[in-house]
């Protein structure tokens, strides 16, 4: 088993299918997250496509420590496709926490909580083979009678796992009902590895408070990061002083303009780039009107010169 590295930063970025691409992630990094990591990546595509991996695993210059995740059943596959774009990253995460029907399907991601002995198996063959960490993502379970985070928890820390990132839903919850922390709790209690906790983590008096009732390494922040990364820099603050500043409707939209100038420079797809735009709009003042704009935008400079104007116009 490899280290993880030690983060002064409490709170990272939690990988999200679509959103977590090289461009937001380095906005993040500049607004105080931890450790980054890609969205999920299929190791079969890798060896299939191996040419892809510079796209895919491109890596921005102040992500000092990066991840990149895959997903795959087979721990072969998920040991090759690891050495393949192991020269792009710092460690490799495994994913046994998405929901999706068509990576359930697979055997792949949370379908993969339903068997602790082959997620040994995996990380045992990952980290037999490669250089770098190996660390996981998981849920609690398939569903509420089939709790067996325990279980693998334990199985990807006897493999080697240098890490394990709770959430504290189900797959069935998908991303309704209430993370349950206490079982974070319990997991992390029950390892002697670094364990981060993820799950119904919206601003920084949550962080401190999970911090210190669950006592997990860190926490992983998802939904409440994406259109706000500014929320890392309020945590950091909040933790160091006991204070922090409201994030304005301004702030959000010029961040959401440095989002759309690092995509363009990376060349993001712009699928990437209007997801981002509903995401950074939501809920703030004036957001229908420029929800429609946006939405309307052809192009990333029309998508720049729509947020560029509702700016100078407020």
């Amino acid at each position: 088993m490899k280290r993880f590295p030690q983060f002064k930063e409490k709170a990272f970025l939690s990988p999200m299918a679509r959103i977590t691409d090289v461009a937001f992630r380095s906005i993040c990094k500049t607004y105080g997250a931890g450790l980054t990591v890609t969205e999920l990546i299929n190791a079969k595509g890798i060896l299939q496509n191996p040419e892809s991996i510079p796209e895919i695993c491109k890596r921005a210059p102040n992500e000092d420590f990066f991840s990149v995740q895959l997903f795959g059943d087979n721990p072969k596959d998920l040991a090759r496709a690891g050495e393949l774009v192991s020269e792009h990253c710092d460690m490799i995460d495994i994913n046994l926490g998405c929901p999706a029907y068509k990576i359930c399907r697979v055997g792949a991601g949370s379908q993969l909580l339903a068997h602790p002995q082959k997620v040994r198996a995996i990380v045992e063959e990952l980290d037999s083979t490669l250089s770098i960490p190996v660390s996981v993502k998981m849920r609690t379970g398939l569903n509420d009678k089939n709790i067996t985070v325990h279980e693998v928890a334990k199985a990807a820390q006897d493999g080697g796992a240098c890490m394990v990132m709770v959430h504290g839903r189900t797959r069935d919850q998908m991303y309704t009902g209430t993370a349950d922390w206490d079982i974070i709790s319990q997991i992390k209690k029950e390892l002697s590895i670094p364990v981060v906790g993820n799950g119904d983590i919206t601003s920084p008096e949550n962080v401190k408070e999970r911090l210190e009732e669950s006592g997990v390494d860190y926490v992983a922040i998802g939904r409440a990061a994406s259109g706000n990364p500014l929320l890392f820099q309020r945590i950091n603050s909040y933790l160091d002083s006991g204070s922090y500043l409201p994030i304005t409707t301004k702030e959000r939209l010029q961040v959401f303009e440095e989002y759309i100038k690092l995509s363009m420079k990376y060349q993001t797809s712009f699928l990437h780039q209007k997801i981002q735009a509903q995401h950074f709009t939501k809920g703030i003042t004036g957001a229908a009107k420029l929800r429609l704009a946006l939405n309307e935008a052809r192009t990333s400079d029309e998508l720049l010169r729509t947020v560029t104007s509702f700016i100078e116009n407020e």
